[in-house]
């Protein structure tokens, strides 16, 4: 079992988190009782309405059950490829960040086209203020799932779910944990022409490059000790195109 970095281990569970996952459970509950209760007075309509309410709130609370968890896992959830060591991002947060974007920008729309029907045109415009950004994140999101960290013989690669960003071992510096509301790795680099950053939202993008482990499906620790590895030793960093790769990982 590997032992935790010093800068990872002794943070206390969110308390916050525990209560949004019991509150909005208990509310995901009530709304799905309320989807039933009106099904037997045959109103259809609201029916769907309380049962969208339930779905929606019951993904908030899994939200808030992985950021209770702080996102950490223990399995490998690494694989090789021809392009290096690939460690993608966790299904779960990905898909249920996009879906709950999702519900809320449908939610958003949905309101502004009855306004509009309406004719409330303050309301219908104030729901497509806040409807029009989150479509732009949602089909950002959408375009870059999945999101991973590639370490491969070129440099180090990290496709996020808003940017890329690509640093080659020439530039690169260092590895270090360090804990921002979950495990992080700041992966330090100086400049170099072939480093190539883009943020799709438009957000400037500096030194240090960071990777969350709450979004990895492998244990940050792996990701960091195999960073630190080829950091520190260029000899070795044929390998990640091999299962040789793999195998130093296991024994690490």
């Amino acid at each position: 079992m590997k032992i935790l970095p010093p800068e990872w281990s002794g943070h206390r569970r969110p308390r916050r988190m525990l209560f949004g996952v019991l509150y909005l459970g208990a509310l995901a509950a009530l709304a799905f009782v309320a989807a039933g209760w009106q099904l037997l007075y045959d109103d259809a309509w609201q029916a769907v309405y309380f049962a969208g309410l339930a779905v929606f709130l019951w993904h908030l609370a899994l939200l808030c059950l992985f950021g209770y968890r702080f996102g950490r896992r223990t399995s490998p959830g690494v694989r090789r490829t021809a392009a290096g060591l690939i460690f993608p991002y966790a299904g779960s947060p990905t898909y249920l960040v996009t879906a709950t974007l999702f519900m809320t920008t449908a939610a958003a729309a949905g309101y502004a086209v009855v306004a509009a029907r309406r004719e409330s045109w303050l309301v219908a415009a104030l729901f497509g203020v806040i409807g029009a950004p989150l479509l732009v994140l949602l089909t950002v999101i959408l375009r870059m799932i999945p999101g991973e960290v590639v370490i491969g013989p070129q440099g180090v690669h990290h496709r996020g779910l808003t940017f890329t960003h690509f640093v080659p071992w020439i530039a690169l510096t260092s590895a270090s944990p360090m804990w921002d509301r979950g495990p992080m790795i700041a992966v330090g680099f100086v400049g170099s022409s072939d480093t190539r950053s883009r943020d799709f939202l438009g957000r400037p993008m500096s030194a240090p490059e960071m990777i969350s482990g709450r979004w990895l499906a492998a244990d940050p620790g792996v990701v960091l000790g195999a960073l630190k590895h080829y950091i520190a030793h260029p000899e070795h960093r044929w390998e990640l195109t091999t299962d040789a790769s793999l195998e130093r990982l296991a024994r690490d």
